[in-house]
């Protein structure tokens, strides 16, 4: 397997940001810095997100298998183990960027005239719900809770999406049994996010709240749910009502690349770190390598 350079992957292009930015060039010296030891990092942090970027693009299962596809195309590389090692040391960097391209993707967001957004969540079980009783790796965060597709336990992610690139514009981690309508009210009254933009947030039936309709008028946003079957709840809607309804389905395309092309559900990890940098890598190769999907 031919494997093209990491640096010249089309990585920073693709996001719209420069080396010369100086919070990125700040995030990258605060990795390349020396370690506690003294020793120089055989590894840059430029190295490293073409490393990631190769396992997302080349479907690597494995860092063993990455590390052994690097070494045969010729690439200097420390032993498996310090390897590891350094490309577990740089989830915190790695967060940082994934949250400043989602900043990016937001501030372009807000410049548009028309603003809609899609919401919705997924479920993320950490193991079968047959052994959650002997599941331990996770028992501190983990829970149980009901999704369409039935019972399962793990963790929720909330993500905020724009309706016409599909861009991650803001997302969330929580306990699997949090109200969906809780994450949503949280993103409306929070000044720093979603209130008082003026925009329309198109969701799905679990939204349905009259609290949380009168709740986005008051912060100047829209809302915008499907309705819940009932012979005696019948509502009238517009043609472009019914339009947005349909175009909602977008966002589930985000999560079938989450979970199919970069692993989202990985139920293999065997600890706290190896959990979250797995859905850190699943975010990172959609949200910065999304024209390698």
């Amino acid at each position: 397997m031919n494997i093209q350079h990491p640096v010249t992957t089309p990585l920073i292009e693709n996001t719209n940001l420069s080396s010369t930015d100086n919070h990125l060039q700040h995030l990258f010296s605060c990795f390349n810095k020396s370690s506690s030891s003294g020793r120089k990092r055989m590894l840059s942090f430029h190295q490293i997100l073409g490393f990631l970027a190769c396992k997302q693009k080349y479907s690597c299962n494995t860092w063993l298998g990455l590390h052994r596809c690097l070494v045969d195309n010729g690439y200097m590389l420390p032993h498996y183990s310090n390897f590891l090692k350094t490309i577990k040391l740089s989830i915190r960097f790695l967060l940082l960027l994934i949250d400043y391209v989602v900043s990016i993707n937001k501030h372009i967001f807000l410049q548009k005239q028309f603003k809609v957004a899609l919401v919705d969540s997924t479920c993320l079980p950490v193991c079968h719900i047959k052994r959650s009783s002997r599941h331990k790796t996770m028992k501190k965060s983990a829970c149980y809770s009901k999704s369409t597709m039935g019972w399962y336990y793990g963790h929720k992610l909330h993500v905020t999406c724009d309706y016409e690139t599909q861009d991650i514009i803001d997302y969330e981690f929580s306990m699997a049994n949090l109200d969906d309508r809780k994450y949503l009210a949280s993103i409306l009254t929070d000044e720093s996010k979603f209130k008082n933009i003026g925009s329309l947030f198109v969701c799905d039936k679990g939204y349905q709240a009259k609290w949380l309709q009168e709740l986005a008028i008051e912060t100047n946003n829209y809302l915008l749910s499907g309705e819940k079957k009932s012979k005696n709840n019948k509502t009238l809607a517009s043609l472009f009502d019914i339009h947005l309804l349909h175009v909602r389905a977008r966002i589930e395309s985000v999560f079938s690349t989450l979970k199919v092309n970069h692993n989202l559900t990985n139920t293999r990890s065997r600890s706290v770190l190896g959990y979250l940098f797995n859905y850190t890598l699943a975010l990172y190769g959609v949200v910065c390598c999304k024209s390698q999907d």
